[in-house]
């Protein structure tokens, strides 16, 4: 309940201060002849700006150098006809572009944070200890890919980039990556530290925030990892209808939340330490989720108690719209493109995308973005892989989206930094110049005239983050709704303020323009290397291949040369380990001959003993039978004799018998 008071008590006093202002500034508008309309009708000779904050001091315009760029696109729009080449949808004007401005980090600052925190002070373990602290930033601390927006009731820009440790001193091998925000002041110089009373937007109490501060994401981390953490922020601002400024940073992260895959979170730093993991429904996660591109819809849901929804161009080709809620995460597919709204994959994600700060008269259901998506190609004459922004305007027609004009690739007159850290742009193997986010977008009267100038952050060779700043713009894209300068010179007409999306020749259109600008790039891209290091790049490059190939063929021949050897001693080895065998087969076999022989002359022995004992038994038993015989016979003799004997007494005694009386 007090929660709700205060709640109501800083909206109510933040009302009663809004209303003071705006009195204010009417009053001022009309005092610096002023001409403000709620709404102006594009259309007319001439256009109003939308109320908007001033970005800049004038002292530091003043200091800027612009120069002229031309800036080559083709639209989808031709009256409604299907274009078959690419002249029929060109489109051709200038604008301006000030130097780069290279944004300092006081990374000695942040690096003390980083220690000073409970999760991550264990890197300064990991840091080499024999060397200097300077010495121990330069080697292990890199920073690049910085996104901006500029906060009007603080007058500062907030930036959040990524801040890298290394443990072998490689930006390429980090052990973790950080997000870290920082403050700029009004002329891009570093507030460190600054302190912001920050006013909650669902709470409305304000707390006091010292920057640069490390933004608190949840990681999944061990010192001997490689490549953890967050990359690639994007940082946008939430549409308000109170007047409280929200920044909303969109990452990516390897994380449990999504079985170890990267997969992108939103965290809204001045709302609360809440981290959504974004999820598609019906949709399986792959294994790395990134480049999606951030806008928000005119009927923004915001309540007290609801973030409301933000959408996302989840990818360009084929063109995939997402609605998600800023509360849960929760995602659904509500836009793709049919299979022949589709092209090359040469372009990639988007900075956050940005109405134009003007009012425009619109049908009811459409809706207009600018955004900078990149390009990604390969072998166009500058380095192996050349990465550069183009232009897009993007368009919601009822429930329809599409791209109603893409630029060829833009560089804004940048001397892009070699990769490698030395030499000329396109020196090394890969051109990195990419868009991270639209800081902001003035709308200004001066001595009479109206410019705008849009400001924008890049990465250079993943090394850095610079702002440049774009006037004009705003006059080259009105061209197409009949407003600007140029009024005969092109055949559109109300291309802004209009629908006229048809299916099928809006998609093919689309697809041809996308076609036609990747094209164009290809020749920005050969253009461009020839005058910054490419034709050195590729002699060098021919001949380090051609190095590379007498390399190869060395190491091949020395290798086939290791491999004959190697198999000259296989051989020999083999013939040694055959003869082996054979010695060893020979030796069984000798073996089981001895064995053999021993076992037949032990036959032999045993048959021989045997026969010996048979014929011993045979003899034995025929002397035995023999004897028998013998006795047989003896005994026949003996009885006979004793017959004999017996009948010669029986004979006696018979005569003896007749003898006697």
């Amino acid at each position: 309940m007090v929660d709700l008071f205060q709640w109501l008590k800083f909206f109510g006093m933040r009302r009663l201060g809004q209303v003071a202002i705006t009195l204010v500034l009417l009053n001022l508008f009309v005092f610096l002849g002023y001409k403000f309309t709620p709404s102006t009708v594009i259309g007319s000779s001439s256009w109003e700006p939308a109320l908007v904050p001033k970005v800049f001091n004038e002292s530091y315009l003043d200091s800027l150098q612009f120069k002229d760029m031309n800036v080559d696109s083709f639209l989808s729009d031709t009256n409604g006809r299907i274009s078959v080449t690419c002249d029929s949808l060109a489109y051709k004007g200038l604008v301006k572009t000030s130097e780069k401005k290279e944004l300092d980090c006081d990374m000695a600052y942040i690096r003390k944070q980083i220690f000073s925190s409970e999760e991550y002070g264990v890197l300064a373990d990991l840091e080499a200890q024999d060397i200097t602290e300077e010495e121990r930033i330069k080697k292990h601390w890199f920073t690049f890919y910085g996104s901006s927006v500029y906060l009007p009731e603080h007058g500062v820009h907030y930036l959040v980039r990524r801040v890298l440790f290394s443990r072998v001193g490689r930006a390429d091998t980090p052990v973790i990556s950080l997000l870290v925000a920082q403050l700029y002041d009004k002329d891009w110089n570093e507030l460190t530290p600054h302190t912001l009373e920050i006013v909650n937007p669902a709470t409305g109490i304000a707390t006091s925030q010292t920057f640069p501060q490390l933004i608190n994401v949840p990681i999944e981390w061990s010192v001997d990892d490689k490549w953890k953490g967050t990359e690639d922020p994007r940082v946008f601002l939430k549409p308000s209808k109170n007047g409280v400024t929200e920044p909303i940073v969109l990452f990516n992260l390897q994380s449990s939340l999504c079985d170890g895959k990267r997969g992108m979170f939103l965290t809204s730093p001045f709302r609360s330490n809440k981290v959504n993991l974004l999820d598609i429904e019906d949709k399986e996660r792959p294994n790395s989720e990134k480049n999606w591109s951030p806008f928000f819809l005119d009927d923004v849901e915001v309540s007290k108690f609801s973030s409301g929804y933000v959408h996302f161009v989840y990818s360009f080709n084929p063109l995939k719209v997402i609605k998600c809620s800023l509360d849960t995460g929760a995602c659904r597919m509500i836009y793709e493109s049919p299979e022949e709204g589709r092209f090359g994959s040469e372009l990639r994600g988007a900075t956050p995308m940005v109405k134009l700060p003007v009012h425009l008269s619109l049908p009811k259901g459409k809706e207009v973005w600018v955004a900078f998506p990149r390009t990604r190609l390969q072998d166009c004459g500058c380095s192996r892989t050349t990465y550069r922004p183009i232009l897009t305007l993007f368009v919601k027609e009822g429930n329809k989206f599409y791209t109603e004009l893409i630029s060829s690739s833009i560089d804004f007159h940048v001397d892009v930094l070699s990769y490698n850290g030395d030499g000329e742009s396109c020196s090394g193997s890969i051109s990195v110049l990419i868009p991270n986010g639209i800081d902001s977008w003035e709308v200004s009267k001066k001595d009479g005239g109206k410019s705008d100038i849009l400001t924008l952050t890049l990465s250079e060779a993943d090394r850095n983050t610079v702002v440049v700043h774009v006037k004009g713009l705003l006059d080259y894209l009105l061209v197409l709704n009949g407003e600007g300068p140029i009024h005969d010179s092109h055949s559109f007409k109300n291309v802004l303020s209009t629908n006229h999306f048809k299916s099928d020749t809006t998609l093919l259109n689309s697809v041809k323009a996308a076609e036609c600008a990747v094209f164009a790039s290809r020749d920005y891209c050969r253009k461009y290397g020839e005058t910054r290091g490419e034709p050195a790049r590729y002699a060098q490059q021919m001949e380090n291949e051609r190095k590379e190939k007498e390399k190869e063929e060395k190491e091949a021949m020395k290798k086939l040369e290791a491999e004959k050897a190697e198999m000259e001693e296989a051989v020999k080895k083999a013939q040694e380990a055959i003869a082996e065998k054979e010695r060893e087969k020979e030796r069984v076999e000798q073996e089981k001959q001895a064995q053999q022989e021993a076992k037949e002359k032990e036959a032999k022995e045993k048959e021989a003993k045997a026969k010996e004992t048979k014929e011993k038994e045979a003899k034995k038993k025929k002397i035995m039978k023999k004897l028998a015989k013998e006795q047989e016979e003896a005994e026949e003799l003996e009885a006979r004799k004793k017959l004999y004997q017996l009948q010669e007494e029986e004979r006696k005694e018979e005569k003896k018998a007749k003898e006697s009386p």
